[in-house]
């Protein structure tokens, strides 16, 4: 191989391994009902999910796994998006878990009284995520259709 066509098969391979902390992505398609009860109300579309339930008292309550790198220091944040059809409000909240249940740490992201798309970031340090954490979102959405929640992005 030339000096040339070996440097820029370094730099690609660099590229890719720098992308391995890009954003990871969890689609609103993976909140289900945290009650299971209320799976019958939950609406799945191309942009994440919904519910039917009665808007009153609370809308629905949903929960998903969230996917992250491993971090051994500073912070990682995990940035939720959604949609309101006029003034409503989504209440998030992110926890940091182990595997045998205890939680570390939680954080919320609340889009409180806003119309429209949105979007909330919450942070965690490295000791809140020890490397065996697992993160779980509980978003309570509005019902009547009225709200969807998009997704989660992690970084790093």
């Amino acid at each position: 191989m030339t000096r040339k066509t070996l440097t820029g098969l370094v730099i690609s391979l660099l590229s890719v391994a720098s992308g391995a902390q890009a954003a990871l992505q969890t689609s609103g398609a993976s909140f289900v009902a945290f009650n299971a009860g209320e799976a019958v109300n939950v609406d799945y579309v191309s942009n994440g999910a919904r519910t039917n339930k009665p808007q009153l008292p609370f809308g629905q309550t949903l929960v998903s796994s969230v996917t992250r790198n491993t971090i051994t220091a500073g912070t990682q944040s995990f940035t939720i998006t959604g949609q309101h059809n006029g003034t409503q409000s989504t209440g998030c909240t992110l926890f940091s878990s182990l595997s045998d249940g205890t939680t570390v740490a939680s954080q919320s992201a609340d889009a409180l009284n806003v119309s429209g798309a949105w979007t909330r970031t919450a942070t965690m340090t490295a000791v809140q995520l020890p490397s065996t954490a697992r993160v779980l979102a509980i978003c309570s959405i509005p019902g009547n259709f009225q709200g969807v929640v998009h997704g989660i992005s992690t970084t790093p």
